[in-house]
């Protein structure tokens, strides 16, 4: 059995601006991994690479609309060329929203399925040939949320875009490794910052798919490549 570190590993990761994606990249980055993070907002992304440089990291900033997938597709080479290799996407990037259905624009409607749930294929699309080429394959990491798993009041458009991204996220782990396909979960408790706190990834198949629920979010990872171990913050085991 093999074993991925994140130490030296190139992780690009959507929505690092703020939130859950910021901490992220902090995270991996004190791991000692090479972090490329994206975003809209550029000033933000300037001060998180400044941050992880300033403490000895390696960083890249890349402005992203993860609706465009032409932008994706630019964000995935940016991070190959500069790091040479992509070991883990974390698919991040998303938006909020809350209204009667009747109430609101489908133009809204549209932008939050075009961020929660296009982003992260687009981001699938552009990453999953590059890691089936490499020889240890790679992690894709989808943050969703228990909204994915049941419905809430006044948000039809944000529960669609998370029950989507489940469900893609199932079938293309399935769809990556037939026949060794497992999942596990585990409560994290309610500090969202602990979610990405990983040393290294741990798991027995080839591929595998991982869940992961903190506070109301939860990552679904994807590994692409030889038998390998992980473990995180969340302290997940095995159901």
């Amino acid at each position: 059995m093999t074993i991925r570190t994140i130490y030296g590993s190139t992780v690009v990761i959507t929505g690092a601006t703020s939130g859950i994606g910021r901490e992220t990249a902090r995270e991996f980055a004190r791991a000692g991994a090479h972090v490329v993070a994206a975003g809209r907002r550029e000033e933000r992304l300037r001060e998180l690479v400044g941050e992880i440089e300033g403490q000895g990291g390696e960083a890249l900033a890349v402005r992203t609309d993860v609706s465009d997938p032409a932008q994706v597709e630019r964000l995935i080479e940016k991070a190959a060329e500069r790091f040479g290799r992509i070991d883990t996407l974390v698919n991040n990037a998303g938006v909020g929203s809350a209204a009667r259905l009747e109430e609101q624009s489908l133009t809204d409607f549209r932008r939050v399925m075009e961020i929660n749930f296009w982003g992260a294929v687009y981001g699938c699309k552009a990453v999953v040939p590059r890691m089936r080429a490499q020889p240890t394959g790679g992690v894709i990491i989808n943050i969703s949320s228990i909204l994915g798993k049941r419905g809430m009041p006044f948000g039809t458009a944000y529960c669609a875009s998370k029950f989507a991204l489940a469900g893609f996220s199932d079938a293309l782990c399935a769809e990556l490794a037939p026949g060794k396909y497992s999942r596990h979960h585990r409560h994290a408790g309610n500090d969202a910052h602990r979610l990405a706190r990983p040393r290294q990834f741990q798991g027995r198949s080839r591929q595998r798919i991982q869940m992961v629920r903190c506070v109301e979010r939860f990552a679904i990872g994807i590994n692409l490549g030889r038998a390998r171990r992980a473990q995180n913050s969340c302290g997940l085991r095995p159901w």
